[in-house]
């Protein structure tokens, strides 16, 4: 159980909840949309040896960060997300998507060279048969990042915590808030170094390099979703 894994009691865990209400936390990382295609399968390309998925419909979600910020709302504090998005339909679906659970978009920067990243799956007969990922993993412009330090900065003073959700598409969120932030205040994936990533209190981490990260409040390192 994950209360076992984690050395949590579910006390602990429901006054942590709790001390959520009415906290505004930063979530800086890689926002993205999930895109899911359901249909099903009835017979086999003749084209190659692959399935012939008939699309039933689509759906579309938050991911990544953005899905991070989804759950804070979800426990009653007012999620600032702060990312890069593309400027084009997917961006604009993301901005209305985090403005419709009340989250600021204010903390989101517009790259007129980039794609917002989306990924799709597509699933038959509740089976996921593949999946497609449009992002690109280029670092950010000299322009662009100095854009996201900005907001950093003007969001930070305002904040409660603030969470760090890298999945290591070379954003550089750790230059971002490395010496933009007072010690102990970034609470996310990579900050603390606690030697096993245990402990009450731990938020997922999604990249190798936690060094990169010093002074925060908790790290939960995951693995299987390093680059996700």
């Amino acid at each position: 159980m994950v209360l076992e894994q984690y050395n949590c009691k579910p006390e602990i865990l429901i006054e942590a909840v709790r001390k959520f209400l009415r906290k505004k936390i930063l979530v800086i990382g890689d926002v993205m949309l999930d895109r899911f295609i359901w249909g099903s399968v009835s017979r086999i390309s003749p084209e190659a040896p692959v399935p012939v998925v008939e699309i039933r419909k689509e759906t579309t979600c938050l991911g990544g960060a953005a899905n991070v910020a989804a759950n804070i709302k979800s426990l009653g504090a007012t999620p600032v997300p702060l990312g890069v998005v593309g400027c084009d339909l997917e961006g604009r679906s993301l901005r209305e998507m985090l403005k419709g659970l009340g989250a600021p978009v204010s903390g989101l920067v517009a790259d007129p060279d980039r794609a917002t990243t989306i990924k799709t799956r597509i699933i038959a007969h509740h089976q996921q048969v593949c999946r497609t990922d449009r992002e690109d993993k280029s670092p950010l412009s000299s322009a662009i990042h100095r854009r996201m330090v900005d907001r950093f900065r003007s969001h930070l003073s305002r904040a409660d915590a603030v969470v760090v959700s890298d999945y290591a598409k070379k954003f550089d969120h750790a230059r971002i808030a490395q010496g933009d932030s007072p010690p102990g205040k970034i609470g996310g994936q990579d900050r603390l170094r606690r030697s096993q990533a245990e402990g009450p209190g731990g938020l997922p981490a999604r990249n190798r390099d936690h060094p990169q990260y010093p002074g925060g409040r908790a790290l939960l390192r995951d693995d299987h979703f390093r680059q996700a």
